[in-house]
């Protein structure tokens, strides 16, 4: 309990690594977001539910952003502790992340590269379901090309709007007319 206390006031007196930690801290949590919305799209696109996809790619893009300016704010810290010279690479990846943290003390050089092994952790199961998920719909996108190009050999992979004008192909819902 007292080893506790007396970590807690060495990290109340070192800001560069409440700074650190806080902000590693902050991208873990928006990592697992980002998971969580990855398996919502996968539902909805497993579900057909065209609407809901688009709705969570949307949210999905906003948590891109909002990662994307806490990254920045990561290497924007990193930098300004490192006195800008032994720089981490823009990844955070390499010898500078942890020639910064070796300059901690024992415990929080521990608490630090443990957060940021977490976040790269996740990170790595998100770009993999996210690398799956588009292997997915590419393939399902290939498929549905493929078979309006078998269908209707004559359009040549054209789609055309009711009135006969060609319009650009996106992957919309589609409604095919089985009664011919």
């Amino acid at each position: 309990m007292e080893h506790t206390a007396n970590a807690a006031a060495v990290h109340d007196e070192n800001p560069a690594y409440g700074q650190c930690r806080a902000v590693l801290e902050q991208e873990r949590k928006l990592v697992a977001q980002i998971a969580g919305m990855q398996a919502l799209i996968r539902q909805a696109v497993i579900n057909r539910q065209w609407p809901a996809f688009e709705s969570h790619m949307e949210a999905l893009n906003q948590l891109g952003a909002q990662f994307k300016d806490l990254d920045q704010e990561r290497v924007r810290i990193f930098s300004s502790l490192s006195g800008g010279g032994d720089t981490p690479k823009e990844d955070g990846a390499g010898a500078g992340f942890y020639a910064l943290v070796s300059r901690f003390p024992p415990d929080e050089r521990k608490a630090v590269t443990g957060a940021y092994r977490s976040l790269k952790t996740e990170t790595m199961k998100v770009r993999i379901e996210g690398g799956a998920l588009m292997n997915y719909l590419s393939e399902a996108s290939l498929l549905i090309a493929g078979f309006l190009e078998a269908a209707f050999p004559d359009r040549k992979g054209r789609i055309y709007s009711r009135s006969g004008v060609q319009v650009q192909a996106d992957m919309r819902s589609m409604v095919l007319d089985r009664h011919c």
